[in-house]
């Protein structure tokens, strides 16, 4: 089977009407005339963290492609068309591959794809270059229209990471995000979910609840925590982006002068990445701000267990929302915190306690040895 894939390119526009018909959405734009009630999904799986970020990990910026996994899913659903934005190019032999891992019934699907490929190996977000090309998005918005003409339901724009940027190319199409709203993100940071945890009486470890923009503010912090709660291991983590423990540094304040001062604080503090510096570390606060958490200790002949579970929120025609459970697995963590990996599915002992409590129960008490 021959894939399709179209570069496009910052100097030309590739729509010429004399090979329209010979794109990908071309010929996506044939299935949709001749096949009835698909759904037409946009697939941008752009990684939407800070450039900082990005900048850690090999190819970082190229991990988009990681991304065209979604293709597969072409496989199961047989009422889904999907186009798939990339940048640069992945190649047509990738797409073409992919779908022979599919069963051999199922590799006609790949006829409801379209690889949309943008020759720009630049270090910028999928969704900038996409943006930043009125062609494409033009394209795009006919075969939208199109497809909405035939009757088919557009399901909208689906994408690796929710942003303002996300919420702009959506609207620039037409059509809605597939993900949360940018305005509700910040129940996904740090001090957002210990501000949840609070509000529904979760059990999580002491320590901050606003984030510390400086070096001096974050001084003050963990001087209050250690006055209520005492000395020990403190875990400093950045209020949102740098994950797998990029964003996490110990500090522990048993043997520190009490009060701590600023200049001892960020000499003490230990990033849990061995790639990121001391001083890096205090920039990062003054970008994203921090929060301060009790590193929880396991007892004498017990072990730490990180049980973490995945869920989709839905609202229904009442407006109530409701949660379902997609999965549980165990986080495996480093020496120093960092996130390596996970195990599925959570371990049985506590597997049964996290599935029935629905995300309304002791969800810390999971973690308890």
């Amino acid at each position: 089977m021959t894939g399709h894939s179209v570069r496009i390119s910052q100097r030309a526009s590739p729509w010429a009407p004399t090979d329209e018909w010979q794109t990908p959405l071309g010929q996506l734009d044939q299935v949709l005339a001749q096949r009835k009630r698909l759904r037409l999904r946009i697939a941008c799986p752009s990684q939407e963290f800070a450039a900082a970020e990005m900048a850690f990990g090999l190819c970082r910026w190229l991990s988009c492609s990681r991304g065209i996994w979604e293709s597969l899913t072409l496989g199961t659903e047989r009422d889904l068309a999907l186009i798939m934005l990339q940048a640069p190019r992945i190649g047509s032999d990738v797409l073409d591959y992919l779908f022979t891992l599919l069963p051999v019934h199922a590799r006609s699907s790949q006829s409801r794809h379209a690889l949309i490929e943008i020759d720009d190996a630049r270090d910028l977000h999928l969704s900038e270059k996409v943006l930043a090309r009125t062609s494409l998005l033009a394209r795009l918005q006919s075969t939208l229209r199109l497809a909405r003409e035939h009757g088919h339901h557009v399901e909208g724009l689906s994408c690796y990471s929710s942003s303002p940027r996300m919420a702009e190319l959506a609207a620039q199409l037409g059509v809605d995000l597939i993900d949360a709203d940018p305005a509700l993100l910040i129940w996904g940071t740090k001090v957002g979910s210990r501000q949840v945890f609070r509000r529904t009486g979760i059990r999580h470890p002491s320590g901050s609840y606003q984030p510390d923009m400086t070096i001096a503010s974050l001084t003050v912090t963990l001087n209050d925590l250690v006055r209520q709660f005492g000395h020990g291991r403190w875990m400093v983590k950045a209020d949102y982006g740098f994950g797998s423990g990029h964003g996490n540094a110990i500090i522990d304040t048993t043997n520190l002068p009490c009060p701590l001062t600023a200049l001892s604080l960020a000499q003490a503090l230990r990033p849990c990445a061995e790639q990121v510096t001391g001083s890096n570390y205090v920039e990062r606060i003054t970008s994203v701000g921090a929060i301060v958490e009790q590193v929880v200790a396991s007892g004498q002949n017990d072990t730490l267990h990180y049980p973490s579970a995945l869920g989709y929120l839905r609202r229904d025609e009442d407006g109530r929302v409701g949660v379902t459970l997609l999965g549980i697995h165990d986080q495996v963590l480093g020496s120093s915190g960092d996130y390596i990996g996970c195990r599925f599915p959570a371990r049985p002992a506590y597997r049964t306690l996290v599935v029935q409590s629905r995300f309304h129960g002791e969800w810390s008490s999971c973690g308890v040895p």
